[in-house]
């Protein structure tokens, strides 16, 4: 039930306009929205209309579909119960030299290792891997056995963490060894045990899970980034106040987690690298502290 127009549309056909009424020409009101025909017309049904009487109609142009970069700034929450995301293994999520930065809210001091970002295969001396353990965040880089930056324990050390606030984590891997970073200051490094070089693991990148252990991070994680050069120290901490950009020709994959919504976190930096989301972590808005 409704009162049908077909306005003219001066634009091309597909274009999203805007309906608008008004009762005196004067004041009008938006109504809903349409796409012009192949005819260049707008054809909109009021179910409003009944029982208005002299109603005026036309059409305006829409406002553009919002953007990746118009979303709502998202991060991911995970529960220690099985939830992580999973993103298939590609050459260039092997990078070297290597920068991995990101964001982490946790109160988590649990003992056995919870992933934050890991591309390693556990005792495979293999591949890269930060993760969490008794409330602080320790790892390593191997290119393969023998060729390692690991001290024989836990490796990188950022101190405690787990204090229910954001912390900026970024390891930089480069010829001189992996340096870790925690809000901008360098907190721990270790020199190349062997020749350094690029890791030849094929398991997939997890967020929220080290290897196959059945233990998972309790905590919010944002802005998930790899680089295929060592990011310099004044360029770590300028990630302390603003997100990468998805335009940087180094980035070979960049989780946001701006997404919203849905089973994938889409990668911005624009390569086939999306990550799946196992067993239900959840989108939750984002409250990183960036200067606004």
């Amino acid at each position: 039930v409704g009162f049908t127009v077909a306005l003219y549309w001066p634009g091309r056909p597909g274009d999203r306009c805007r309906v608008q009424a008004s009762l005196d020409l004067v004041r009008w009101e938006s109504i809903g929205e349409a796409e012009a025909d192949y005819r260049g017309l707008v054809v909109f049904t009021d179910t409003r209309s009944p029982g208005l009487s002299h109603r005026f109609y036309r059409a305006t142009a829409a406002p553009p579909l919002p953007t990746s970069r118009d979303r709502l700034p998202g991060a991911l929450r995970f529960h220690g119960r099985g939830d992580f995301v999973r993103v298939a293994h590609s050459p260039e999520l092997n990078p070297y030299p290597f920068t991995l930065a990101f964001w982490v809210r946790t109160t988590d001091t649990g003992g056995e290792a919870r992933g934050l970002v890991s591309k390693y295969a556990d005792t495979t001396l293999n591949g890269y891997a930060l993760f969490l353990s008794e409330g602080r965040i320790r790892g390593w880089y191997f290119a393969q056995p023998g060729r390692g930056i690991w001290d024989g324990a836990l490796g990188l050390d950022s101190g405690f963490v787990a204090n229910g606030t954001w912390q900026h984590v970024a390891l930089v891997v480069d010829d001189r060894g992996g340096r870790l970073f925690l809000n901008g200051s360098l907190r721990s490094s270790l020199a190349w045990s062997g020749a350094p070089g690029a890791p030849g693991t094929t398991v997939p990148l997890q967020f929220g899970r080290y290897s196959e252990y059945l233990a998972w991070l309790a905590g919010d994680m944002d802005d998930i980034a790899i680089w295929n050069r060592a990011l310099r120290p004044e360029e770590v901490a300028g990630l302390m106040v603003r997100p990468p950009s998805p335009a940087d020709a180094s980035l070979v994959g960049y989780w946001s987690l701006d997404d919203g919504a849905g089973e994938v976190a889409i990668d911005d930096a624009g390569a086939p690298h999306d990550g799946v989301l196992i067993n239900g972590p959840a989108w939750v808005e984002s409250d990183v502290p960036y200067p606004r």
